[in-house]
């Protein structure tokens, strides 16, 4: 009991600090690049997120907590086999999803450019790489909240947030980039954020396999 106590309590401060932290770096740059664009560009960005928004709910059509309950339940009765079989068959769905996903919107990102011309159209190209980031993002956050890793999804966001307020004044702020240069922040800082996980997230899934 004194483990499972101790595991809550640990999720509660991980959950805490990444919040307070993701919402303070969040706003931060937020504020660099509404000064930087102004209102109307800054509005055509978050009109470009909200395409991503959009994707993401049909990235795994909400049956992400199904999985995470799935695997629990597998490693609770000591079939590791399964839990992992599960995990690696939901990155397969979110692959499949991720690839679909950005297709559409990489398609439409044509029909932008002829109605919109090329700076929207960038807008939602990159948009639909944004897809294909989420996905993994998605496969990292099941894996670590099926396995109890709390420092690990905390370490996702919170680097997520730092690399884009960094990605956002060095391509923004000090470069004089547009829409399309805070675009690419956000997509790098996922980016940056996945790979620097990825390598804890592979090590503790293989312990938790060795010792399951």
């Amino acid at each position: 009991m004194s483990s499972v106590a101790r595991k809550i309590g640990e999720g509660t401060i991980y959950s805490f600090s990444q919040n307070f932290l993701v919402i303070i770096l969040g706003a931060v740059s937020t504020v660099l690049v509404i000064r930087e664009l102004g209102t109307y560009q800054y509005g055509l960005v978050v009109l470009a997120m909200s395409i991503v928004s959009a994707m993401n709910v049909f990235l795994d059509f909400g049956i992400g907590g199904v999985v995470v309950a799935d695997i629990a339940a597998s490693r609770g009765n000591g079939n590791t086999a399964k839990a992992k079989k599960l995990l690696r068959e939901y990155l397969i769905f979110e692959i499949i999803t991720g690839l679909i996903l950005f297709a559409a919107a990489f398609i439409l990102s044509f029909f932008a450019n002829a109605k919109y011309g090329v700076e929207i159209s960038g807008l939602v190209k990159i948009a639909s790489f944004l897809a294909l980031i989420n996905a993994a993002k998605n496969v990292f956050m099941i894996a670590a909240q099926s396995f109890i890793k709390f420092n690990l999804l905390a370490m996702l966001f919170i680097s997520e947030s730092g690399a884009r307020l960094i990605f956002v004044f060095l391509f923004v702020v000090s470069a004089g980039g547009g829409m399309v240069a805070v675009m690419m922040s956000y997509l790098a800082s996922s980016l940056f954020a996945i790979i620097l996980v990825l390598p804890f997230i592979i090590k503790s899934v293989r312990q938790t396999k060795a010792t399951g």
